[in-house]
Parts: C-alpha cells; structure tokens; sequence
C-alpha cells in the first residue's frame, strides 16, 4: 500500500503509513494544545495518551478512540481498507477504521481525525 501511494504522489501517506501500521501507532502532535500523543491501536489497545505507555507499568491517562464504520469510510481511507480485505488483511483492514478515526487528547479533550494529523505532521 505504501509503495502505490508513493507512486501516486500522496503526500505524507506513502511514508508513515506502513510504518504506524507495522507498530500499531502514530505519533502526532495535538491539534488543540499541541501536545505530543501517541495514537495507539492493537496488541496494547486502542487510544490515545500523551504518556509514555510503552515505558511505563503504572496508571498512564488514555482516552479511547473511536473507529470510522467501514461503510462510512471514504476516499483514501476507503480504498485502503477495500484493498486490505480484497487481499485477506482483516486485522489491517480493523486498524485502517481507527487510523480514518477519531481520537481526544487526553490534556485538552480536544477531538481530532487521526487520519488528518498524521497527515499534517
């Protein structure tokens, strides 16, 4: 997927897309207060936190994130996830609906596309 949007000329995603995939997060920076958020999904979960869960074992702050429905997906996000189930990816597929989400920041609560941030940064 990440060498045909890079074909394609798609900005930013033919970069980080595999990579978040690959290790079930993004880095972004808050929209809001501009705070660094990991966006998490699979294994460990799925959320959003401006801790280090990854380094931590006690109570991290998260805020759950909340998945796109696979019908309302739309335009990159749904092809992505059209081509993930056409070749057997259903966990890829899974992820793709929180990573065209939306997530909170757990310092401001301000709500956000993941998709749109991952983006812009």
């Amino acid at each position: 997927m990440e060498a045909m949007l890079g074909f394609e000329g798609v900005a930013g995603w033919s970069e980080d897309l595999a990579w978040g995939l690959g290790n079930e997060e993004y880095e972004v920076s808050c929209p809001g207060c501009e705070a660094s958020l990991f966006i998490v999904f699979g294994a460990r979960g799925f959320f959003s936190t401006s801790d280090d869960y990854a380094l931590r074992n006690d109570d991290i702050v998260t805020r759950a994130l909340h998945p796109t429905a696979p019908a309302d997906l739309d335009g990159i996000g749904r092809r992505l996830h059209d081509l993930a189930l056409a070749d057997g990816q259903r966990e890829v597929a899974h992820a793709l609906t929180y990573v065209f989400g939306h997530a909170t920041c757990p310092d401001c609560e301000a709500d956000f596309s993941v998709a749109d941030q991952v983006g812009a940064d």
